[in-house]
């Protein structure tokens, strides 16, 4: 596509030439970074907009990319997410992000933390399991 195709498509799509796309100068790139955006953003997902946008939030809370949490919860809005999932998400990023840290400075074997967890996931499958047959008794 030519870049004045892209910025037609940019026009139907968002009224107007978002600048940051504008900035990019290489063509080759606008062109891939639109792609990629369309079939992200726009095409249908494995997964509901709704909660794509929602990992959105927290990814881009994250990395600390600001004008992506407001891109990502825009969007998290207008696919129906609520104040509370949104600020969930953020919270949930936060929590995650937090172990990152401390599983280094303890230096933790991963082999050895993967194998605990599957032990206490196929304890917790068991237990579950359990609990639905004396339920559905």
């Amino acid at each position: 596509m030519t870049r004045q195709e892209i910025y037609e498509e940019l026009k139907q799509t968002f009224g107007e030439v978002p600048s940051y796309l504008e900035g990019m100068k290489d063509d080759r790139a606008l062109e891939l970074e639109w792609e990629l955006i369309k079939r992200f953003e726009f095409d249908p997902a494995p997964i509901p907009d709704k909660y794509r946008d929602l990992i959105g939030i927290a990814v881009s809370a994250a990395t600390g990319c600001d004008h992506c949490v407001y891109y990502t919860k825009q969007m998290a809005l207008l696919h129906g997410a609520t104040e509370e999932e949104i600020a969930f998400a953020g919270h949930y990023a936060k929590f995650i992000a937090g172990w990152a840290p401390f599983t280094k400075a303890l230096e933790l074997n991963l082999d050895e933390f993967r194998r605990e967890l599957d032990r206490s996931f196929d304890h917790y499958r068991k237990t579950h399991e359990r609990e639905e047959l004396r339920r559905a008794a």
